[in-house]
């Protein structure tokens, strides 16, 4: 997997577009082949992700399906735990010595999991991320201690990142 990761203040969905061009750059295609199977963005040979949140912009390519996801680390309201999170997940995080931490690592590990299966936000709660860890493969990495970035594999496959 390679990864582009850019602090910018500048319009996010283009910043986007333009990473992830680089990207396919590098392995020889360009933003022109991409091509949207129900609604998600793919190349041949290749899965592609990209996500952004305030000034942070990122895109991921790999041979493996794969999705990123990221999110600024900030307070939560408990009352939308039974919302998005299963009874095991919302006890997980009531329990947790840094809530708002793990609140944002499994949320990013839902979000991330959508993007693979090509499923809307309506789907969170059936998604239960202490469970799943037969199916997919997390990595979490943290940009200034405020924002949580998340790459999730569909199966377990070796690592290694590259950054650009």
């Amino acid at each position: 997997m390679k990864y582009i990761l850019v602090e910018t203040n500048n319009n996010t969905s283009l910043i986007g577009k333009k990473l992830l061009d680089e990207l396919l750059k590098d392995v020889g295609l360009s933003f022109d082949d991409v091509i949207y199977i129900n609604g998600r963005p793919t190349v041949r040979n290749y899965y592609i992700s990209v996500s952004h949140k305030n000034k942070y912009v990122v895109a991921a390519i790999s041979k493996q399906e794969i999705s990123v996801d990221i999110e600024l680390i900030k307070d939560f309201n408990e009352n939308i735990l039974t919302y998005f999170f299963t009874l095991d997940e919302s006890n997980y995080i009531k329990n947790s010595k840094n809530k708002n931490k793990v609140f944002f690592e499994l949320y990013t590990k839902k979000e991330c999991i959508l993007k693979i299966e090509n499923k809307n936000i309506l789907y969170l709660k059936e998604i239960n991320t202490l469970k799943c860890l037969k199916n997919y493969s997390f990595l979490h990495k943290y940009i200034n201690k405020n924002y949580i970035l998340t790459f999730c594999y569909k199966k377990w496959y070796l690592i290694s990142f590259f950054m650009v």
